[in-house]
C-alpha cells in the first residue's frame, strides 16, 4: 500500500505482468503518531489526500481508506464516514477495487467493547461498499471467526504496531495470524516494520503460513 508520492516515485516497481499490484493509499492520519514520535498526535484526524482516478493515472490495480470508530465526538466518526462513502462512488464508478482499513481507537474503546467496536467498524466499512475490509485482531478465535463471518466480504488480518485503544489485545501479529487464518481471514496486511532488514525472515514466515508454502 502506497502513498501518493511514493506511488509517484516508484511506479516503475509496479509496471509489467509479473510485478507485484499497487494499492494507493487514498487518506492521511496522524492515528499512528504514538507517544515516542516526534510530534505525539494530540487528537486524531483524517483527511482525504487524493483521488481514485489520480490513483488510476499513477497505476494502481485498487485502493485504500481507513475508517475510525471510537473518536471522543461523534462527529468526527460521522466526517470519517462521509468522506468513505464518497469513495465508495467513485470507486464503484471507476470499477476499482477498495480495501479500508477499520479500526477502534480511542478512550471509548475498552477492553469490553473491543471486539464489538471492531465489528461495527467492519460492518460500516461494508455497508459504505468496501471490496475488502483489514482489521485488527479481536482477541479470541471465535470473535475473529464472528467479524470475518458478519463482514461478507473477504476479511484481512492487519498488523497494528500501535496500541490505538485501551481494549487492543496485547499480542504479537505472528502470535495470532495462524489462529485468524483458521477463523476464515483471506490474509494478512503488514506493517512497514517487516520491510526492515532485521524481520524480513518473520515477513517470508508469515508469506509461506498465509499461502500454505
Amino acid at each position: 500500500i502506497m502513498s501518493r508520492g511514493l506511488a509517484n516515485r516508484y511506479s516503475r516497481i509496479f509496471r509489467g505482468r509479473d510485478s507485484p499490484a499497487m494499492i494507493m493509499g487514498l487518506d492521511w492520519t496522524n492515528a499512528f503518531r504514538g507517544g515516542d514520535h516526534l510530534l505525539p498526535m494530540m487528537r486524531l484526524e483524517h483527511l482525504v489526500l487524493t483521488s481514485v482516478e489520480d490513483a488510476l493515472t499513477l497505476g494502481a490495480s485498487g485502493v485504500s481508506a481507513y475508517f475510525f470508530v471510537g473518536y471522543e465526538r461523534d462527529e468526527y466518526e460521522a466526517r470519517n464516514f462521509e468522506s468513505l462513502a464518497a469513495i465508495c462512488r467513485e470507486c464503484d464508478d471507476l470499477e476499482v477495487p477498495l480495501l479500508v482499513q477499520a479500526i477502534p481507537v480511542g478512550e471509548r474503546v475498552a477492553k469490553e467493547n473491543y471486539a464489538d467496536s471492531l465489528a461495527l467498524a467492519s460492518r460500516m466499512a461494508v455497508e459504505a461498499g468496501s471490496d475488502l475490509v483489514a482489521v485488527p485482531y479481536a482477541g479470541t478465535e471465535d470473535e475473529m471467526k464472528r467479524i470475518v463471518t458478519a463482514a461478507k466480504v473477504p476479511t484481512l488480518l492487519l498488523d497494528l504496531e500501535l496500541r490505538l485503544a485501551k481494549g487492543q489485545p496485547d499480542l504479537g501479529f505472528a502470535q495470532v495470524t495462524g489462529v485468524a487464518l483458521d477463523a476464515g481471514s483471506s490474509g494478512i496486511v503488514l506493517g512497514r516494520r517487516y520491510l526492515e532488514a532485521g524481520n524480513l525472515a518473520e515477513a517470508e514466515g508469515l508469506i509461506r503460513l498465509v499461502h500454505g508454502g
